[in-house]
């Protein structure tokens, strides 16, 4: 099932990469995207949300909420942070 993180403070790509970085470190495989301001989990393995969540702020961003999304569009909300 692929989650999408909603990330707040990320201004550019160079934010992009510190946050994929931080993904990459855990074994996380995620698209970050900076139009949306989006982390997109396609497999986090035994990965829980929480220490996506943790590398996420460690990284120095917030994350606002976690869903399943469909289109573009929110068709699940998990968790509200």
């Amino acid at each position: 099932m692929k989650k999408t993180f909603v990330i707040e403070g990320m201004m550019c790509q160079n934010c992009v990469k510190h946050v994929q970085n931080a993904l990459d470190k855990i074994g996380v495989k995620a698209t970050v995207s900076l139009d949306s301001h989006t982390a997109t989990i396609e497999d986090a393995g035994n990965i829980t949300d929480e220490a996506i969540r943790k590398a996420i702020v460690d990284a120095g961003y917030a994350v606002k909420w976690v869903g399943r999304m469909f289109n573009g569009s929110i068709v699940e909300l998990l968790k509200r942070i």
